[in-house]
């Protein structure tokens, strides 16, 4: 049989999000022992505020538990729907959703390009446009054995497209990503206005390009985060 040391030892076999990454880890494993010196890069996409860096950091213990090397990008700050109101001729309409595109060529041209093709990246210092904006870690450096995450809101675009190996999309029900936004707690049946708020404003813009790319038709996995520190697999529809 098998002994537990206390309680908080036995919750964790049974946690859901223990249990999601565990399998998911499982898997990545799998295909990177059977290509190991091919790199792998993991694209997570989902709307504000719903819990990207509490999985990816769940992902990467359960990657690392593995015995895999990770390493990762966050661009929650420089991509996403708020900054298509940003008035720059230089950006088009694949790209308008970046902060900049200074931003954009440098993940895009210098970093995941090069690093997809099987090249070493090694970054010793921040370029001055992304000084203010914690992206990762430098010096930054990826070897083709190791596994990048890349993980923001509108993540599914289409200079993107040929770059993710596998594509993970968080989800939150209206009245969950409301109650992200205007710090509410979920679990309580707030005033209805300002779901209705949430969906004429930043939940239109998020649908908007959820339909406009047709984000659903490129998902490999769907996670339910409605439960912020118990999500799980959904089911691909």
């Amino acid at each position: 049989g098998l002994q537990y040391q206390n309680l908080f030892d036995v919750l964790q076999i049974f946690h859901p999000s223990k249990i999601t990454t565990a399998d998911l880890s499982i898997t990545i494993s799998r295909l990177k022992q059977e290509s190991e010196k091919v790199p792998l890069i993991l694209g997570i996409g989902g709307p504000d505020e719903c819990g990207h860096s509490f999985f990816v950091g769940e992902l990467v213990d359960a990657l690392e538990d593995q015995d895999l090397l990770v390493s990762s990008l966050d661009l929650t700050n420089v991509l996403g729907t708020e900054f298509q109101e940003y008035e720059n001729s230089d950006l088009g309409k694949c790209n308008s959703y970046w902060r900049s595109v200074e931003i954009r060529n440098w993940i895009i041209d210098d970093v995941l390009i090069p690093y997809n093709k099987g090249k070493k990246i090694y970054i010793e210092h921040a370029p001055k446009f992304i000084h203010h904006y914690d992206i990762c870690n430098f010096p930054f450096f990826l070897a083709p054995e190791m596994i990048l995450l890349v993980w923001g809101t509108t993540l599914f675009l289409p200079e993107f497209e040929n770059l993710f190996d596998i594509r993970f999309l968080l989800e939150l029900s209206d009245k969950a990503a409301t109650a992200r936004i205007f710090a509410f707690d979920e679990r309580e049946n707030f005033d209805k206005t300002f779901i209705e708020t949430y969906k004429t404003k930043e939940g239109k813009y998020y649908t908007n390009y959820m339909t406009e790319y047709k984000v659903n038709e490129k998902i490999d996995y769907k996670i339910n985060f409605d439960n912020f520190n118990a999500f799980r697999i959904n089911e691909l529809t």
